[in-house]
């Protein structure tokens, strides 16, 4: 019975014991590499666009202004004309009689000088006559000069609206219409042209008689 029973043992240990494991401290993740390349294209085309916009918003209003500025300088440029012509016909010889004659002027007949030093009048002096009337003498054949003023200007607009008229014909010709057609649609819009310009002359004509209106309210 005692040969049977085995003695327990421990078993053997190892030697070498096995190295704990290191505990390693790992980052995390970082961002793309092009997140700030993305943010920088876009802050630069948000950048770019509010430029354009600051740019064409800044440019329409110095297009207002230049508007404005251009109708201004037609306008005081249509008053200096009216202003000019005013004093034109105000100083005119003509109307410079008729004001002599209401302030009871006549012309002189002769002419004496007075020497205040020596206390004499050389010359002849005679009291003028209330019958005198001053005489205006203007430049003869007016009508005809006026006639033959508006026969050349007539003239040469004519020959400008013909050569307009053949200019947009040939134009018309080159674009392939048929010559019949391109001289009634040449025809069309020499008339066309005809009537924006006669519309623009009586504006222009229109705003002048209001500026001389309003210059001769404010000499008067």
């Amino acid at each position: 019975m005692s040969q049977l029973t085995a003695t327990a043992r421990p078993l053997p240990r190892s030697a070498t014991r096995r190295p704990a494991p290191s505990l390693t401290v790992v980052q995390g993740e970082r961002g793309l590499p092009g997140a700030w390349f993305m943010t920088a294209c876009l802050v630069t085309l948000v950048g770019g666009l509010l430029t354009i916009l600051i740019l064409n918003t800044s440019m329409a209003q110095g297009a207002f202004t230049l508007h404005a500025l251009q109708e201004r300088s037609s306008e005081l440029s249509d008053r200096q004309e009216a202003l000019t012509e005013s004093i034109d016909e105000q100083r005119a010889p003509a109307r410079l009689a008729v004001r002599a004659q209401r302030l009871g002027m006549v012309p002189v007949t002769s002419t004496g000088y007075v020497s205040l030093d020596k206390g004499s009048v050389t010359g002849v002096a005679q009291p003028a006559s209330a019958a005198a009337r001053l005489t205006v003498v203007t430049a003869p054949d007016q009508k005809a000069w006026k006639a033959a003023q508006a026969a050349a200007k007539a003239a040469a607009e004519k020959a400008r609206w013909d050569r307009y008229r053949s200019d947009v014909a040939k134009g018309l010709v080159a674009k392939g219409v048929a010559p019949a057609e391109a001289k009634r649609q040449a025809e069309a819009q020499t008339v066309l042209a005809q009537a924006r310009e006669k519309a623009k002359a009586a504006a222009a004509a229109k705003a002048k008689a209001e500026a001389a209106a309003k210059a001769r309210a404010a000499a008067g």
